[in-house]
Parts: C-alpha cells; sequence; structure tokens
C-alpha cells in the first residue's frame, strides 16, 4: 500500500489495541466467512446421503445392501486429505496470508468437488474426496486462525459461535439435499414422499457435488472482500497494511455507537516473522 508523504505509521501495540476495544464485526464479514463453513460442512455430510446412488452408479454389481460397506473407503480418504490439508497448506497462510489462502482452500475444495460431479469411476470418485479433503482440512485450520486474529478478545466468543452455526445449517442442508436427490419416492417418516430418485432420475448425486462447486464459487467471489488479518499485517511489520484495515473496522464500528479508548498492553507487540519449520515451534515452544 502506498503511504502518502512522510506519514508514520502508528506502532504494532498501538494498531492491536484500538482492535481490540472494539465490541462488534460487520456482520457482512461474519456472513462470508460463515458461508464458506457452511459450504465445508455441506459437503462433510451430503456423502453420508447420496453415497448408495453413487455407488449404483458407478459400480454395476454394487446394491443398496452392499453400498454401505464400500462407504468408509473414500470417507478415510477424504480424512486423510483433511490432514494433508492441515499440516501442508495451513503453515503456507503465515507467508501469504490468511486471506489468500482463504481463497485458495476454497478453490481447492471447490475443484475437488467439481471433479466428483463429474467422476466416472471409483478411482476418480476416490481422488476427487482427496482434493476436496485437502482444502476442507486447511480452511477448517485457517479460517479459525482468522477468526482469533480478526476479532477482538471480548467478541470471539460470540462471532465463532455464530459461523458454527452456519456450519450447521451447511450439515442439515446437505443431509436434506441427498434426501430430496439421491433417495426413492418413500411415505414419511421413512423418505421423503416427494423424494426425485425415480429409475429416470439416477444423477442426483452429482446434481449435490455439482450445488457444492457452485457454493464455492460465491464463496470465493465473497472472499475477495475480506481484509487481510491485521496481526498478521504487524507480524509482517506492514503497519500501515495493519492500519488501513483497522481504520476501515473502526468505520464500521462507529455506527454502533461512541468508541472506547484504546488500552495499550504492557508489552510491546513483537515484529516475529513466521519460522519456516512451523512444527518445530509448536513442539519445542513450552507456551
Amino acid at each position: 500500500m502506498a503511504v502518502p508523504g512522510n506519514t508514520v505509521a502508528p506502532s504494532g501495540q498501538t494498531i492491536i489495541a484500538r482492535l481490540e476495544r472494539l465490541e462488534t464485526l460487520s456482520y457482512t464479514f461474519i456472513a462470508i466467512i460463515g458461508l464458506g463453513f457452511l459450504f465445508t460442512f455441506y459437503d462433510i455430510f451430503d456423502i453420508n446421503v447420496s453415497f448408495i446412488q453413487t455407488c449404483i452408479a458407478l459400480d454395476p454389481q454394487c446394491t443398496p445392501e452392499t453400498a454401505l460397506g464400500q462407504l468408509p473407503f473414500p470417507v478415510v480418504l477424504n480424512l486423510l486429505g483433511y490432514v494433508v490439508g492441515t499440516l501442508v497448506l495451513s503453515p503456507v497462510a503465515d507467508r501469504i496470508g490468511r486471506r489468500n489462502m482463504l481463497l485458495i482452500t476454497m478453490l481447492i475444495t471447490g475443484l475437488g468437488s467439481l471433479y466428483n460431479a463429474f467422476a466416472g469411476d471409483f478411482v476418480n470418485f476416490n481422488i476427487a474426496r482427496i482434493i476436496t479433503g485437502i482444502g476442507i482440512g486447511a480452511d477448517l485450520a485457517i479460517v479459525n486462525s482468522y477468526i482469533n486474529e480478526v476479532a477482538p478478545r471480548r467478541a470471539r466468543a460470540k462471532f465463532t459461535t455464530i459461523i458454527f452455526i452456519m456450519s450447521a445449517l451447511g450439515a442439515v442442508f446437505g443431509i436434506w439435499l441427498g434426501l430430496l436427490l439421491t433417495t426413492p419416492p418413500t411415505a414419511w417418516p421413512l423418505g421423503l414422499p416427494f423424494a426425485q430418485a425415480t429409475p429416470d432420475f439416477e444423477s442426483g448425486w452429482r446434481w449435490m457435488y455439482g450445488v457444492g462447486a457452485v457454493l464455492a464459487v460465491v464463496a470465493i467471489v465473497l472472499r475477495f472482500e475480506l481484509p487481510e488479518s491485521p496481526r498478521w499485517l504487524v507480524g509482517q511489520g506492514r503497519l500501515h497494511d495493519a492500519d488501513a484495515v483497522v481504520q476501515a473496522m473502526e468505520r464500521r464500528a462507529e455506527r454502533h455507537g461512541p468508541l472506547a479508548e484504546p488500552v495499550n498492553e504492557d508489552a510491546p507487540v513483537a515484529i516475529v516473522p513466521p519460522s519456516k519449520v512451523p512444527y518445530r515451534d509448536l513442539f519445542s515452544n513450552p507456551l
């Protein structure tokens, strides 16, 4: 960011103190992050309902009775993707920024979901589940870091709760859309009498993953509106950029009432570049 004249940026300590005095965040901001969580939990739960139809479509020998026996394999591969995404991609956010990495993780997740929608056999279906898991695993970790860094300390629990409510809505959406598109019409309460999985409509599971890809595109577009984490910017020594982000947050917060005076912490905020081996810090730092 260009700095006009010889303007001196506030210290990192002052910037963080101004951030901490805020008691609210833009609900547009919360909705953007929450939509991403809604999609990730949609993807986590949609396979539970749609897999029987998926199995029958991809394996002529699969039956409703044998499909559940094949379900654990793609689920395990998806979870392994979580581990890879969390351990490999999450540390990249320390170098390129939280916001940039949130765009990348949602892109990976959306591409995995789109790959699932067009998978022609179980090999490709399972590869797609791994790709999707890599994106989701990294996204879940980075979103939590981002919220902890952007939300004021006194409001952090409230906004984290709102975001996880959005994730629960995603799970509900995935389950009920799966019942609608991938199960045969059945009298309530054993099923939905208006379900769409008739012999003439056997591709509902593909539509499930297609919907997931669309949700990912929407989430990516909206995430371009997110600011970078001020704490990450301070840690990088980009004090002017951090100051600009906090100023925008202060302007939004002032619409709800006057702001309290910032209170600086006793200890100054140190500018510490990210470690090249972050897991060494995790297991060697007693804190």
